[in-house]
């Protein structure tokens, strides 16, 4: 009598309990429930960006020029976010000669590189020249004549752009700003020049110093 092979039994599989499962895999255990707990913190610091933390961005008009001086703080890290967009930018030399407005009919607006003179008012001149000898009031004048007529002597050579304002006020534009400038904000200066660039921030410069700052800062080689 032939042997009859039983079939194959294979035995049913339990369910493992919770308990069970932890107990014989711990570690995957453990990664499920951080995986979840790491789920949950993402999507309430998502929920929290979107409600909460989002701001209306407030487009920027770049194309019009204006007179209001907005925060500039990306300009250079600066310890004060008050700071202006003239604080930021300027140099200390240059600060205390700007103004907020100016008249226009006294107003020269600058454009370009330019070399602006700006010759001492009427009353500096006779307020030097009634000081006598003994104060230099005089030899101030002389010096500035002379040293203002080889400057611009020197400049017709470089065939700059040379301005003389006859203006108590300048104009020019940065950043799509207008920025006006007092040249007789400080009472000691007697007479002021400036050089004025496209690419970079006015710089005031003695008549004496001209031969030597022109080409520094206007790059001529």
């Amino acid at each position: 009598m032939e042997s009859q092979t039983p079939p194959s039994f294979t035995p049913p599989v339990q369910p493992i309990e919770p308990h069970e499962f932890r107990k014989k895999y711990p570690f995957v255990a453990y990664t499920v429930l951080v995986f979840f707990i790491l789920s949950l913190g993402l999507f309430f610091a998502n929920l929290r960006f979107h409600f909460f933390d989002k701001k209306e961005t407030v487009p920027s008009e770049t194309n019009s020029i204006t007179t209001d001086f907005q925060i500039k703080s990306d300009v250079q890290e600066t310890e004060d976010p008050k700071l202006s967009i003239v604080e930021v930018i300027f140099s200390d030399t240059l600060i205390p000669y700007i103004v907020a407005s100016a008249p226009p009919d006294e107003t020269t607006a600058i454009v370009g590189n330019t070399v602006v003179f700006r010759y001492p008012a009427d009353e500096k001149v006779e307020q030097y020249e009634t000081m006598g000898e003994e104060s230099g009031g005089n030899e101030v004048i002389a010096d500035y004549s002379y040293y203002t007529y080889m400057a611009q002597e020197y400049l017709k050579e470089q065939s700059a752009v040379v301005v003389i304002a006859e203006t108590r006020y300048l104009s020019f534009v940065v950043e799509n700003k207008i920025v006006y400038l007092d040249t007789e904000a400080d009472e000691d200066d007697f007479g002021l020049t400036l050089f004025f660039s496209d690419s970079k921030m006015p710089q005031i410069v003695y008549p004496i110093d001209v031969e030597l700052e022109y080409p520094v800062y206007y790059e001529k080689k």
